[in-house]
């Protein structure tokens, strides 16, 4: 199971994508328009980071489809929940400096952590 953080147009677009490809997922947005939305749209959708912390197998794999500012505040909010051996993704479009920093501070407590930013819009959903 995957942890999708973030339920905006570009994580909704993915959560649909694995979800119709038999890839287990649950989402979390802290909006609850967009919980709805994914709700609507099939997809398992957590109350909280705690809760979806909880959904997930170890090792825990969060992907991350937030804003580059608030990828900080997010991983502050998931430290309490990461173990040795979680990987942490962040499809968002980081500054690779500020991605290093996170890689480096994740590294020290043993999770992984990978920079992947996703585009394409609705092309990019589509193909």
């Amino acid at each position: 199971m995957l942890g999708l953080i973030g339920l905006g147009r570009m994580g909704l677009s993915m959560a649909k994508r694995w979800r119709a490809r038999s890839l287990p997922v649950v989402g979390y947005d802290p909006d609850l328009e967009a919980q709805a939305r994914a709700r609507k749209e099939g997809i398992r959708v957590a109350s909280s980071l705690a809760d979806l912390a909880g959904q997930l197998t170890s090792p825990k794999t969060f992907w991350l489809m937030v804003p580059a500012g608030a990828v900080d505040s997010v991983l502050e909010g998931l430290a309490p929940y990461l173990s040795p051996e979680d990987l942490v993704v962040d499809g968002g479009n980081s500054f690779y400096r500020e991605s290093q920093r996170r890689g480096e501070a994740l590294a020290q407590k043993g999770v992984g952590f990978v920079d992947v930013g996703v585009s394409g819009g609705l092309w990019g959903a589509k193909e």
